[in-house]
């Protein structure tokens, strides 16, 4: 059969595509936000678990859930005001930088940024002391 030998290309286009994304190293992370023009607009403290939790460590505004959703990191929180969403996308499953999407329930919040995020430690700073 004359498509035998087209096997070993249709695996190497298949599989790559079929590769799980990186897993998310679990710890503390500096994220840095910039505008589209690459203007720096602020930094977050963000502590990601193993157990698929995170908390914001800087500022008191979020916690909940995150997931892997192809190469992009997903994370769904809230705080006392609003519950909200963003997402990071990543070119590669390695590679932690790219846009940021952030969104609120009640949109008072949306942003579309650009992000770097910084591997910092495997341990923890605790949740951000509640804003008085």
């Amino acid at each position: 059969m004359k498509l035998v030998k087209f096997i070993p290309l249709l695996a190497a286009l298949v599989v790559p595509a079929m590769v799980s994304a990186a897993p998310l190293t679990a710890g503390q992370w500096k994220a840095e936000f910039y505008s589209g023009k690459g203007i720096f607009m602020f930094d977050a403290g963000v502590c990601f678990q193993s157990d698929n939790t995170w908390h914001m460590t800087t500022q008191f505004y979020s916690a909940g859930h995150w997931s892997l959703v192809g190469n992009n990191i997903r994370i769904h929180g809230g705080n006392n005001n609003s519950n909200g969403a963003g997402e990071l996308v990543r070119l590669t499953p390695e590679f932690m930088s790219g846009p940021w999407q952030s969104w609120t329930d009640d949109d008072a919040i949306n942003m579309n940024l650009v992000s770097k995020w910084t591997f910092m430690s495997e341990t923890c700073d605790p949740d951000a002391p509640a804003e008085l």
